[in-house]
């Protein structure tokens, strides 16, 4: 399943459960950038942290997206991307990897225009 959610001028896309051939429908992440794409977004996250399994054609799905994102000239960053799936996705070498970041308030802080909480 992937949930959307708009940050400041950010695109989340959080990833949750399995991302399997099956599951693959006009929902796929591919399918979200490019309609994000076609309304003027120009910076997306996708979160990680609840991925349990993703096959081939997920990892196809991902790399596609970021392929298309990039050749738009958008940000496209991930946070909390197991090493195993880095692994299997982006040491090909087809495509240098995205930004990567641990957390996705990290994420977030370093898109250029996403606003920090401000505390008084």
């Amino acid at each position: 399943m992937i949930r959307t959610q708009k940050i400041d001028d950010v695109i989340l896309f959080e990833i949750e459960g399995e991302i399997r051939r099956p599951q693959i429908s006009e929902t796929s992440l591919l399918h979200l950038i490019q309609t994000e794409l076609d309304t003027g977004k120009r910076k997306f996250l996708v979160n990680f942290e609840r991925l349990e399994f993703m096959d081939s054609y997920g990892t196809r799905d991902l790399i596609e997206s970021y392929i298309l994102a990039r050749n738009a000239g958008a940000e496209f960053k991930m946070a909390c991307l197991p090493v195993k799936f880095l692994a299997a996705t982006f040491s090909a070498g087809v495509c240098p990897p995205p930004d990567l970041y641990r957390s996705v308030k990290a994420a977030l802080a370093s898109f250029s225009s996403a606003k920090p909480d401000k505390k008084s």
